[in-house]
Formats: C-alpha cells, sequence, structure tokens
C-alpha cells in the first residue's frame, strides 16, 4: 500500500520540520502492508491556508485505484505555536483524518478497511 504525503503551505508556516519526517514515515509504515486491491494508493493533501471556508477535496480513482483527499488547516494557528505544539496540531488532524478514508467503505467492497483503520491510530499513536 502507498500512501503518500503532499503540501501546499507558505514557508512562513514552518511546517516544513514536521511534514518532511512524517512523509518519510507514513511511507515507510505502510509500504509493505495489503489490505485488498480495492485501494493501491491513499495520496493526503496538506494544506495551511489563511481564512476560508475551503471545500475539502476528495476524490476515489476507481481505474487508478488512488483515494485522494485534503487536510486544511489554519496557517494563523499553526504559524504562532512552538514547534511540539505544531507537531501535535498536525498529528492531530492527520490521526483525525481517516475518517475521510472511511466514508469510501460502501463505495470500496475489497478493502480491509477496520485493519487499515487500527493500522494507521497505530502509526500515529507511536509516531513521535
Amino acid at each position: 500500500m502507498k500512501v503518500t504525503i503532499t503540501m501546499d503551505f507558505d514557508s512562513a508556516a514552518k511546517i516544513e520540520s514536521v511534514i518532511f519526517p512524517l512523509q518519510d514515515a507514513i511511507g515507510s509504515f505502510f509500504q509493505p502492508k495489503e489490505y485488498g486491491p480495492g485501494i493501491a494508493w491513499i495520496s493526503v493533501v496538506f494544506n495551511c491556508r489563511d481564512g476560508g471556508p475551503y471545500n475539502l477535496r476528495k476524490r476515489f480513482d476507481k481505474k487508478d485505484r488512488l483515494l485522494m483527499y485534503d487536510i486544511i488547516s489554519d496557517f494563523v494557528r499553526i504559524s504562532s505555536v512552538s514547534g511540539q505544539e505544531k507537531k501535535d496540531i498536525m498529528l492531530g488532524l492527520f490521526k483525525e483524518s481517516v475518517n475521510t478514508i472511511m466514508t469510501y467503505k460502501k463505495k470500496v467492497s475489497d478493502f480491509d478497511f477496520e485493519t487499515f483503520q487500527k493500522d494507521w491510530n497505530l502509526f500515529f499513536e507511536n509516531y513521535n
């Protein structure tokens, strides 16, 4: 299973020290795992935006078996906190985002959503 994180943010948010290590760790954790043929790749786009409201993009490409969705964080909040608090906020947003993945349970029948969710939660509970 391929899980990737891409970003759309202003460098003033100063999230690089959190997001780059998270990209590597989540990719390594999920790469050897298999949950069935329904979803081969999950791509999470982390957005750091000022203002709003913003529409969250989420879509499933059945041909490529790609599930893609956004996480949108508040630029002012994320850029105004310290390193550890910034990390805690971001990890909380990522952990909660599994709910977006779970909304596809009825559309993708050949994917082990329960095991994936357990692994997702395990990853974020143990990630430092």
